[in-house]
């Protein structure tokens, strides 16, 4: 129909998501579902900075750790949308210095650990499923657990403690909600009282009391037995998760941002094995947002060709000048989202073979 009241957008699969029939179609399905919601968002960023008066065009981090111009990303909302661990491991890199390790980032409520490969976070090479829904789409390839700072602390009949995953969240800091963590002042006890407790947030400690005393007289009351076994629980966790994302049995260094990084018992006596070191950069609370700030403009390109020719020299030549074609292209599309011509980098392609069809498609 033809009366606005009937409008629809009609998205085109291949322009939201990679191959496979069925995954693109409920990547654009998702997308197109997430857009009244992001052009409504990205309307309030731009009202936001009006009152600013920064008159200047804004980008959104996209889900690999690149950028997306505010233009492209009302087209295309899904490709933002699981950007936030993505961005703390850009900020972890550059922070660290470290362009191949284990990144753990320890927000309020959970722990999103990723591989970081040569300054960019490891994209899934899998089946990338939203929901249980799978959907052709790059993604980087993260796992999240629930402990955070915010995590319940709790023991079990049989002395056991219980961490996470619920969380008090945002309430974390906040006694007037009657939630907040006992050195915060308030009565619910979590990961960040216990690791306090147990002197291994010490800067965590400072930025609450400088002196330390009010800290150590909220936390009197709580049982030595119950900080030793939720700390056990903690530490556990993160060595599961860096032992799950780093996929390798060599060791790897690994990289702790975010507000709760100070969760972690980083002394060498409880390094887990498979890890080389840990490492707390400056600022490391703040990753994520200098990932943000310092994330780069980037374009893919997926195409189908085939690989054809009379003998072995014509099919490489034919191979060669398709190459040359989609560098072309994929150059041409970056600099339209916005990237310095000069500044350019394209990265080899990447060739599958399509065994499900005729010839030698590619």
């Amino acid at each position: 129909r033809t009366s606005p009241a009937y409008a629809v957008n009609c998205p085109c699969c291949p322009q939201v998501g990679r191959m496979g029939l069925l995954e693109r179609e409920n990547a654009a399905i998702l997308n197109e579902s997430l857009r009244p919601l992001c052009r409504e968002t990205i309307r309030a960023f731009g009202r936001a900075l009006e009152s600013l008066e920064l008159r200047c065009p804004f980008y959104l981090t996209k889900n690999d750790g690149t950028l997306i111009s505010a233009s492209s990303a009302r087209a295309f909302p899904v490709s933002t949308f699981a950007s936030g661990p993505t961005n703390s491991m850009r900020g972890a890199y550059h922070l660290s210095g470290i362009s191949d390790g284990v990144v753990i980032d320890i927000g309020g409520t959970t722990s999103d650990g990723g591989y970081l490969r040569n300054g960019y976070p490891r994209q899934a090479s899998s089946e990338v499923k939203i929901a249980g829904v799978s959907v052709g789409y790059q993604m980087a390839d993260t796992i999240s657990i629930g402990l955070g700072g915010g995590s319940l602390v709790a023991m079990r009949p049989d002395g056991t403690a219980k961490v996470g995953p619920q969380s008090v969240g945002y309430q974390l800091t906040r006694p007037e909600t009657g939630h907040a963590a006992i050195v915060f002042g308030g009565n619910t006890l979590t990961a960040s009282d216990v690791a306090i407790a147990a002197g291994i947030a010490d800067g965590m400690k400072k930025d609450i009391d400088k002196d330390g005393e009010v800290c150590d007289q909220r936390l009197a009351s709580v049982d030595p037995a119950t900080v030793q076994a939720a700390c056990a629980v903690m530490q556990n966790a993160i060595a599961d998760l860096i032992d799950i994302v780093k996929g390798s049995a060599g060791e790897v260094e690994v990289i702790l941002v975010g507000g709760g990084s100070e969760l972690v018992n980083t002394r060498q006596s409880q390094r887990p094995l498979g890890v080389a070191r840990f490492v707390q950069p400056p600022c490391c609370e703040v990753a994520n947002a200098v990932g943000a700030a310092l994330g780069q403009i980037s374009a893919t390109i997926d195409r189908v060709y085939v690989a054809s020719g009379r003998d072995a020299a014509e099919r490489e030549a034919a191979r060669a000048e398709q190459h040359r074609r989609f560098v072309t292209e994929a150059r041409a599309l970056c600099v339209e989202y916005g990237a310095l011509e000069e500044s350019v980098v394209v990265h080899p392609p990447v060739e599958t073979a399509m065994s499900y069809m005729p010839g030698r498609n590619v």
